[in-house]
């Protein structure tokens, strides 16, 4: 190869590069990667943006199960529509037989002569009888005739819906398949975000500062709303500073030996996970000052289940912001578990629930470090140490 060939080829290359430059830009951009220089940018807010997301793929889900359950709802009636046609389509061919049958036997009766039949009456009355009976037999011919008549329309006007029905079956899968895509990309641009805060420091604390004043916002909203604050005993005292966590108070209240404190050390852990974060004394990313974790942290795959401690009363089922789909249970004699990040709400505020039954899933929905359960225990209204009620390791 010679001077200008070489030099042909390196220009050509060069050409290349500068040409395909944008596009693989383009591709880096829109292939789910999120820069962390761009979320750590004054005015944008983390937190907010996963919220987004989290109400995004839970109004697809629903459109979603909305799709899935019309998909079930047409099955069952294909699958109906079908065994009623196959026993229609037998009752055609008995009716056909007996048509054919009277077809064959009113033939030969009109080749006799029909009248030869009433005139060969013997009297008056032999006639009458005679006229009665050839209308019964001309009734029964005609009911034959409509009800094989009626079949016929009956299962071709069945069939078209039965085939109408095929082709929404058809469009519903094409429509779920849209739908389950939709998640997928939203799923996948939410696991982007949290890689980059997992892996850019910065970007973490920003974002567990935002998860911290959500928290400390919602706490006095959840006392009212869910918690049914009545008295002095359910905020803490007015010299105290409140924690990061929903205002946990730095000295725990003194529990009774009643209700759940009679199971202290013996209940199950609501989740099979790692503990990751226990409770007591942390430093908070809010100016690095120290602060009360108020509950469990506990580190488990999104989708594995998470169980009531004790039997009770599902106080608040809703989104919190800090907290994703947050459960509260009111199990009496002043105590509550709190629930949050979970995947989805499967239980309604008012329903009652058994020691140990499936009260939903460990998700990440609010959360700024991944799917993980935060889990707490209250007695009027403060938090108390979970660790000496559950056995999680």
């Amino acid at each position: 190869m010679g001077p200008g060939q070489r030099f042909l080829t390196l220009l050509l290359a060069l050409g290349l590069v500068i040409f395909l430059h944008p596009l693989l830009a383009h591709a880096k951009k829109f292939s789910g990667g999120i820069d962390p220089k761009e979320l750590n940018q004054e005015g944008i807010s983390v937190l907010g943006m996963l919220e987004d997301l989290d109400k995004k793929i839970d109004s697809l889900r629903k459109t979603a199960e909305e799709t899935r359950k019309k998909q079930r709802e047409v099955k069952l009636f294909i699958a109906e529509a079908e065994k009623l046609l196959t026993v229609r389509a037998e009752a055609l061919k008995m009716q056909k037989r007996r048509l054919e049958t009277r077809l064959r036997h009113v033939y030969k009766v009109q080749r006799g002569g029909g009248m030869e039949y009433l005139l060969g009456a013997r009297g008056v009355s032999d006639y009458a009888q005679r006229k009665f009976y050839l209308d019964r037999l001309v009734e029964a011919d005609r009911q034959l005739i409509r009800g094989y008549l009626d079949n016929i329309r009956f299962v071709t006007e069945y069939r078209k819906k039965l085939t109408d029905n095929q082709e929404d079956l058809t469009k519903l899968v094409k429509n779920l398949e849209a739908e389950e895509a939709k998640i997928a990309a939203q799923a996948k641009k939410k696991r982007s975000i949290l890689e980059a805060i997992r892996r850019d420091e910065a970007l973490r604390r920003k974002a567990e500062a935002e998860a911290e004043r959500a928290r400390q916002e919602a706490e006095e909203a959840l006392r009212k709303k869910a918690l049914l604050a009545k008295d002095d005993d359910l905020a803490p005292p007015s010299n105290q500073a409140p924690s990061t966590v929903m205002g946990l108070a730095r000295e725990e209240p003194t529990v009774p030996l009643t209700g759940l404190a009679k199971k202290k050390g013996s209940l199950r852990c609501p989740t099979k996970g790692v503990l990751e974060t226990g409770y007591g004394t942390r430093v908070t990313p809010l100016g690095g000052a120290s602060s009360f974790h108020g509950g469990l942290d506990l580190r488990a795959k999104k989708g594995t289940a998470i169980h009531a401690i004790s039997e009770g009363l599902i106080r608040f089922a809703g989104r919190v912001r800090g907290y994703g789909n947050l459960l509260i249970v009111e199990h009496g004699e002043g105590f509550h578990s709190l629930y949050a990040h979970l995947n989805r709400l499967d239980k309604a505020e008012g329903q009652r629930i058994k020691t140990g039954e499936r009260i939903g899933d460990v998700g990440d929905t609010g959360s700024v470090k991944g799917s993980y359960l935060y889990f707490e225990i209250r007695y009027k209204g403060k938090q108390v140490n979970p660790s000496e009620y559950v056995r999680c390791k």
